[in-house]
């Protein structure tokens, strides 16, 4: 995903390092990222040190939604990942919440603290990750909230977190755990995260890939 006026896909991310939760998750990302193909999506991992951590993914999901359209009437919305593989010695739940890019044409390590305040679920889907099937798409239903954040004329960039993240709600803490989710991704060119968005004003329903 690239050019300058393209919605991006990525993730920025905090991976290998032994930090207290307040660390890894209020500090500065050390890497971002918006060429994947099968990668990791959703991620916390606990250290072998006691209460510190080792890595934490924050996603992000871009969407041209200008088609609706000022006009449009949203009634309803599902945004959906395909789940590759997955890891569940930490099973936690996770989330779908908004994103927030420097630009919509890049993931850079930044924007890994610029999300940190965006705490309200947009989808009140939130499995633990033991429960999620792979090979198979994953649903998120997006609630009141997350239909009121679609934009009728630019880009919805939604976020996807751990709950914990979200809440800065520690997990219960044992030494080398992992959730992860690995997903594809819009590069990979098949089973791309989707957005579809339910409307009226004479339509139905839009669906937009991220390409």
């Amino acid at each position: 995903v690239s050019g300058a006026n393209s919605p991006v896909a990525g993730r920025a991310y905090i991976a290998g390092v032994n930090q207290t939760w307040a660390t890894i998750r209020g500090g500065n990302g050390t890497a971002g990222s918006a060429t994947e193909t099968s990668d990791n999506a959703w991620n916390l991992t606990t250290s072998a040190t006691t209460d510190q951590f080792e890595g934490l993914i924050r996603s992000f999901f871009a969407f041209d939604t200008s088609t609706l359209g000022t006009s449009a009437v949203v009634s309803g919305a599902i945004f959906s990942a395909y789940i590759n593989s997955k890891t569940t010695t930490l099973d936690i739940p996770l989330g779908v919440y908004l994103g927030t890019l420097a630009s919509n044409a890049n993931v850079v390590a930044a924007d890994y603290q610029g999300t940190v305040g965006n705490t309200t679920a947009q989808s009140d889907t939130q499995p633990s990750v033991s429960s999620v099937s792979t090979s198979a798409y994953l649903d998120f239903v997006l609630n009141t909230t997350g239909l009121g954040n679609i934009s009728k004329t630019g880009i919805t960039v939604l976020g996807g977190k751990a709950v914990a993240d979200a809440t800065n709600t520690p997990p219960t803490w044992s030494a080398s755990k992992t959730m992860l989710l690995q997903i594809q991704w819009a590069d990979s060119g098949s089973n791309i995260p989707k957005l579809v968005v339910t409307f009226s004003t004479g339509g139905g329903a839009f669906l937009f890939n991220l390409l």
